[in-house]
């Protein structure tokens, strides 16, 4: 994985290419969102937050070992003792953010067909109700993105 990760971020290519994945990340996002496809929504930024984070932990750990974790790692590197005197206020709120997003983006992904304690709810409003995971996610990875781009001013 190391040679992998070296291979990719010595490439002077890497900045239109992740431009790129970007751009049709966020295009096949506003596709998604106008079919009501939530659940691959809430993954795409899931997926857009997670590089961001990856690109940020690698940035300022000491082992440069924090490509493909999982969000929860990500978070919990970032958010630790050491890093919290690293990164400034708007970047620590965002990942206080992220964090509670996250929990949703959680039950979303992992507990939408399973059975809660209101009988009464159905799936057809659960699932709608997901439209909102999908636009706080996409407003949580302008967010990040924004408060990197300061950080490394």
């Amino acid at each position: 994985m190391d040679r992998i990760r070296k291979t990719v971020t010595d490439n002077p290519q890497v900045g239109e290419v992740r431009y790129n994945t970007y751009y049709a990340s966020i295009e096949r996002y506003q596709q998604a969102l106008e079919n009501k496809y939530y659940i691959e929504c809430i993954s795409l930024m899931e997926s857009l937050i997670a590089d961001r984070l990856e690109s940020l932990a690698n940035q300022i750990s000491e082992s440069r070992d924090y490509s493909y974790k999982t969000l929860e790692r990500l978070l919990e590197f970032l958010q630790g003792h050491k890093q919290k005197y690293l990164l400034n206020e708007d970047m620590l709120q965002s990942l206080e953010h992220i964090v509670n997003w996250k929990n949703d983006r959680n039950k979303a992904i992992h507990e939408m067909a399973k059975l809660t304690d209101n009988l009464n709810e159905q799936f057809s409003t659960r699932y709608a109700n997901l439209k909102n995971i999908a636009n706080e996610g996409y407003n949580l990875f302008r967010e990040l993105d924004n408060s990197i781009r300061k950080f490394r001013k």
